[in-house]
């Protein structure tokens, strides 16, 4: 019997769209569990970089007073960039970032964001890995992603691959769209215009 649940029910949706025999677990020895278990995580990683879904948003800040909360800043009174003050990293579930409150003027090196704030406040996607908290639509998504990736490994069929990456298109703009009603506005944004406005008006770097 199939398993339903978790990543390996997703995996399992994907393999009976393309026709293919469903699997228990990455481990056993077969293509297609080799296969999903070679996919699956950077498919995951891919399709959460691909929009600032609701369920995968997460805050972090670092200020004087504390560092909990994710950013660390750097000990280091000489950044690697000479250019700013500050140096903060990134959190190390952070697989994109989406803003640096309060600060137009930053820039990102690697997991690294220059500033010249003492105090930094962000917005990002977080890694998400437990398949409980996916969206129903975003765990279509997968479901469709997986099926698209699987049609080149296990499959290798020219129509199937078409087939499946127009199903992946169509279910990738069905979930923006539900994503988007579902977004609401942030007041930090609507602070962060006001005080941008007054504190940074005419400076350039």
């Amino acid at each position: 019997m199939a398993v339903t649940t978790g990543k390996i029910g997703i995996c399992n949706a994907a393999l009976i769209r393309l026709g293919e025999i469903t699997i228990v677990d990455f481990t056993e020895a077969s293509l297609q569990a080799t296969a999903c278990s070679l996919l699956w995580d950077s498919s995951r990683r891919e399709m959460l970089q691909s929009h600032p879904w609701n369920f995968a948003i997460a805050r972090s800040s670092w200020t004087a007073a504390t560092e909990s909360g994710g950013l660390a800043r750097t000990a280091s009174a000489t950044p690697v960039n000479k250019e700013y003050k500050y140096e903060y990293t990134l959190p190390t579930d952070c697989i994109k970032l989406l803003k640096v409150y309060y600060d137009y003027d930053y820039k990102v090196e690697g997991r690294l964001i220059m500033t010249d704030t003492e105090e930094c406040h962000i917005k990002y996607v977080t890694d998400i890995e437990d398949t409980t908290l996916f969206t129903p639509m975003f765990r279509k998504v997968m479901e469709s992603k997986m099926a698209y990736e699987l049609a080149y490994t296990v499959v290798r069929g020219e129509g199937m691959i078409t087939q499946m990456y127009t199903l992946l298109e169509r279910n990738i703009e069905i979930a923006k769209a539900m994503d988007s009603q579902e977004d609401i506005s942030d007041p930090i944004d609507q602070f962060e215009s006001s005080f941008i406005t007054t504190r940074y008006s005419g400076r350039g770097r």
